[in-house]
């Protein structure tokens, strides 16, 4: 039987109303690997039943609390939790964007600042050295500067 979209559309209605797949495609007598080559060959049919799973798994998620709420047994509630970890295992592997295990990345890096460190204090001793020898009021009326004692100040060759 040749597939066309409408099928692809049954057959996703179908599996969000409760039928299993197989169930679906036997309804509509498809067998599945011609659907499957079907969904292979065309990628805005598989775009249209990939949008059926997820939301047919959104739903079930969404109704998870209700099947847990109505547990009246611990038997009941078993089932339930079991169902629920089936369908989150579903949605992380069909929706990983959302339903997906978060990967955190951390990266350490190690700086080495000790050569800023020394020029930074270097430059401090200098300007400490200026202000000691009442350089900066020389500054403000450079022709009292002498550059020959200055240097030597500033170097400690005094």
């Amino acid at each position: 039987m040749k597939l066309i979209r409408k099928n692809v559309q049954d057959i996703a209605l179908s599996t969000l109303k409760g039928l299993s797949l197989i169930e679906a495609l036997d309804k509509f007598k498809i067998q599945p690997l011609d659907f499957y080559n079907h969904l292979n060959n065309h990628p805005e049919d598989k775009a249209l039943f990939n949008s059926a799973k997820i939301a047919l798994i959104e739903n079930e998620l969404s109704n998870l609390s209700i099947y847990i709420d109505s547990a009246e047994t611990k038997l009941d509630l078993d089932k339930a939790n079991s169902k629920a970890s089936l369908f989150k295992w579903l949605a992380e592997k069909i929706i990983p964007e959302t339903y997906g295990q978060k990967i955190q990345v951390e990266k350490s890096v190690t700086i080495d600042i000790r050569q800023v460190l020394d020029e930074a204090r270097s430059r401090i001793s200098i300007d400490n050295r200026v202000i000691d020898l009442g350089i900066d009021r020389a500054l403000e009326t450079p022709q009292a500067i002498d550059i020959t004692s200055l240097s030597s100040k500033l170097l400690g060759e005094d």
